[in-house]
């Protein structure tokens, strides 16, 4: 292991292949079951967690800025020593990145979480549409619970920045605007569009996502510094 990967800035996290969804491009919903538990789930009849002791050992020799925590096969939400992690890498003082679906746990939990967070930190909840659209691709996700987590969050005094992640499809062109009202509506911080990934070899599902650029023209309508709404390349 060499000094200059030991000396990283920023690191990424898979924690767990937990998750409550089955969202139809995601890699855990995509590739068959076979596949999953020979990369990662060496136990077929249970889930995999990452060993937070194990993992403990080797931050301990890293000086991080940034913990991004989005996983690609689970929702680190469903991660059992999520807590743990995060205190342990406070003292660290970076700043946590936190990818989410928002529909799991409960409000307690969510204010539990949002005490532990620092205010540098971010919240991410890919929410992709409004109430009656979103769960065509967050497949088996709780509109309601979402905002309530949301809320809860919000609740909670220092909290973490709250971000709304927002994958464009065609399907939800027409509620960019919508969605953006309801961010603000429950003061979150910022308003992020995704473009879609494209599985290798379902090339073809290209022309599910969209291709329009909404970055100029909804930038322009929020003013406040706090809010923005970004493409990312």
């Amino acid at each position: 292991m060499g000094k200059g990967f030991l000396s990283t800035s920023s690191i990424h996290l898979g924690l767990t292949t937990r998750c409550n969804l089955k969202c139809p491009f995601c890699s855990r919903t995509e590739v068959k079951k076979s596949k999953i538990e020979h990369w990662v789930c060496p136990s077929s009849d249970k889930n995999t967690d990452l060993n937070f002791t194990e993992y403990k050992k080797f931050f301990d020799k890293l000086n991080i800025d940034i913990l991004l925590l989005c996983g690609n096969w689970g929702d680190p939400i469903f991660y059992p020593d999520l807590f743990n992690l995060i205190e342990y890498m406070n003292t660290k003082d970076c700043i946590i990145k936190i990818h989410t679906n928002g529909s799991g746990h409960n409000i307690n939990w969510w204010k539990d979480l949002a005490k532990i967070l620092k205010k540098k930190d971010r919240l991410y909840f890919s929410i992709d549409g409004i109430e009656s659209n979103f769960t065509k691709y967050r497949v088996n996700a709780s509109w309601s619970k979402i905002v309530d987590h949301i809320k809860a969050v919000e609740s909670v005094d220092n909290r973490p920045k709250l971000i709304w992640k927002y994958i464009l499809f065609k399907y939800n062109e027409d509620t960019v605007h919508d969605a953006m009202n309801e961010a603000k509506k429950l003061k979150m911080n910022a308003f992020l569009f995704v473009p879609g990934r494209i599985p290798e070899g379902k090339e073809h599902w290209k022309s599910q996502y969209s291709v329009f650029d909404y970055g100029i023209p909804i930038h322009k309508q929020w003013s406040e510094k706090s809010f923005y709404a970004k493409i990312i390349p």
